[in-house]
């Protein structure tokens, strides 16, 4: 237990940076972003023609102005709620055995020709079968390879060649072809989950807020019912002794030393079961974080347009009527250089706090506001409740105290708000 004690910070650190180097970074492949498949909350449109590769891809990026006279559109749209959620385990697993292949719905569009030189449109909702392993993508019978871009049928029939188009052209192409309500309801079905969102975050933070209330209301009594039986003492032996801070706190280090005895762990296993799990969840929590920050360093976050180029590409994502829109555009792209130092810096602040077990209930707060703006900010996703939830854990409970620097700091400063 004493290595613990002292010697827990290094080994854990040792750790992340060795999976750190082992992190590869991904092919240059069809729908994948910095981190590997395409992220959880972000949509994708593909153009594919029975055209040469070099043409669609010219096409994609003039789509409104040289749109194929037959194509078929396809709509990648965001994970579902379990999907989002599953994303956590997603983050944690790549260290080790990184995923290659995921599931999520799709639409397509197509427009063809017929017989009689007329052309006529479907829509048909399907599940795409998207894998970084076979590099290839699946739906609605066709296959496209995320390497080469070319385009064809699952039995090996060629088809042709697909490119990747920007959102809000996609969506002006689709709606020129009578699909409006189609993407009427997605609208409304992400706003729908923002606002859920939302009301979550603000559930919890009432939640912890009523939490923190009532624990401050007990330890005032508990302050009170002491004070009143050490003045009936020093009344009845005529002869006061008040215990100084000095004393208080020495009481509270030994209390604080049999945490993890096992005499500790014979008296109150569920206790001990408990405090176990919340430190396991802290630091995997500032694992997340940790890795988080340093990727930013690495990727010159704070000397470079990186974030902004982030933000842009986010922005051709959503719908230009939401509010996520809105920030990005008048809020987070024009300030994207500060905005990148606070999340860096508060990113790598937090986890080595959460590591140290120091001030680890003012790095929660301050985790919790920055998740809230992520949220905010238009990267709102059900991978976030989880986090907001462990936030709230932490901020209820003194595991600073439990291992780590708190417990000595808090023995030295007493009424200090940092250490509690």
């Amino acid at each position: 237990m004493r290595f613990l004690n002292r010697g827990y910070q290094q080994l854990l650190l040792a750790c992340t940076a060795f999976t750190l180097c082992s992190l590869v970074p991904a092919q240059d492949l069809l729908l994948n972003d910095r981190f590997g498949e395409l992220c959880t909350m972000c949509e994708a449109w593909v153009l594919c023609a029975a055209e040469p590769a070099d043409t669609v891809a010219q096409r994609a990026e003039n789509l409104s102005q040289n749109p194929p006279e037959a194509f078929t559109l396809y709509r990648f749209k965001v994970k579902g709620f379990w999907g989002q959620i599953a994303t956590i385990w997603n983050y944690y697993a790549r260290l080790f055995n990184p995923v290659v292949s995921e599931t999520r719905p799709a639409e397509i569009f197509k427009r063809a020709k017929e017989p009689d030189d007329s052309y006529f449109q479907t829509h048909q909702k399907v599940n795409a079968f998207l894998s970084l392993e076979a590099e290839t993508i699946e739906l609605g019978g066709t296959r496209i390879n995320r390497l080469d871009r070319t385009w064809s049928s699952t039995d090996g029939q060629s088809l042709g060649a697909c490119a990747r188009v920007p959102i809000r052209d996609a969506i002006e192409l689709k709606n020129g072809l009578a699909f409006a309500v189609t993407e009427e309801a997605a609208a409304s079905d992400t706003d729908g989950q923002f606002a859920l969102v939302i009301i979550l975050m603000m559930l919890l933070i009432f939640t912890a807020i009523s939490v923190t209330i009532y624990r401050n209301r007990l330890r005032l009594n508990a302050a009170s019912l002491d004070s009143k039986d050490t003045t009936t003492q020093a009344d009845s032996t005529h002869a006061p002794n008040i215990p100084s801070d000095k004393s208080d706190n020495a009481i509270t280090q030994r209390e604080a030393s049999t945490i993890w005895s096992t005499q500790s762990l014979r008296k109150h296993p569920l206790r001990y079961l408990g405090r176990s799990v919340h430190l396991t969840f802290r630091y995997l929590f500032a694992l997340f974080f940790g890795l988080a920050g340093i990727n930013k360093l690495q990727s010159n976050w704070l000397f470079s347009d990186k974030l902004r180029i982030v933000y842009e590409a986010r922005l051709e994502q959503l719908s230009p009527d939401g509010f996520a829109a809105w920030f990005l555009e008048n809020i987070g792209i024009p300030l994207y250089l500060p905005i990148a130092w606070i999340v860096t810096w508060v990113e790598i602040g937090a986890a080595v706090c959460l590591f140290m077990g120091l001030s680890v209930r003012p790095a929660s707060a301050a985790s919790f506001l920055l998740l809230l703006s992520f949220a905010v900010g238009g990267y709102y996703d059900a991978s976030l409740l989880p986090f907001f939830l462990i936030c709230i854990m932490f901020l209820s409970w003194p595991s600073g105290q439990w291992l780590g620097l708190d417990r000595r700091m808090h023995a030295s400063y007493p009424n200090s708000i940092w250490f509690r």
